[in-house]
């Protein structure tokens, strides 16, 4: 639930230690994405794999995970979206793949993987 994602999301953002992030979640829906987008403060964040498998995102929630360009120590990031319900739907427009290519400008950016394929 969005409430759960966002909880997790907050302890996530008090971990100053914290270099390396790996989420696995199924069935995100827009609300949970807008929710797992605040880890972008994460102060030290270099690392982040999403697997976001089987996603029921539209727009909405890819304009939010494109939010995480504004993590400022990021080096990689691998955003997985593969077989996820919202390519097969096309849920997905225009919009949300340009706010998605938004990803290649995070500041300290070096390796970016995104996995939109159906």
């Amino acid at each position: 639930t969005p409430t759960n994602v966002l909880q997790m999301a907050a302890a996530l953002r008090n971990e100053a230690a914290l270099r390396t992030l790996h989420i696995v979640c199924d069935g995100l829906r827009d609300a949970d994405a807008q929710a797992l987008a605040t880890i972008k403060d994460v102060p030290r964040l270099e690392a982040l794999t999403l697997n976001l498998q089987r996603s029921q995102v539209t727009d909405k929630g890819a304009q939010a995970l494109a939010s995480l360009k504004d993590v400022p120590s990021l080096t990689v990031l691998d955003l997985n979206l593969q077989s996820s319900i919202i390519m097969q739907c096309e849920r997905i427009r225009d919009t949300g793949v340009q706010a998605l290519a938004t990803l290649k400008e995070a500041p300290s950016l070096k390796v970016l993987n995104l996995n939109l394929c159906g």
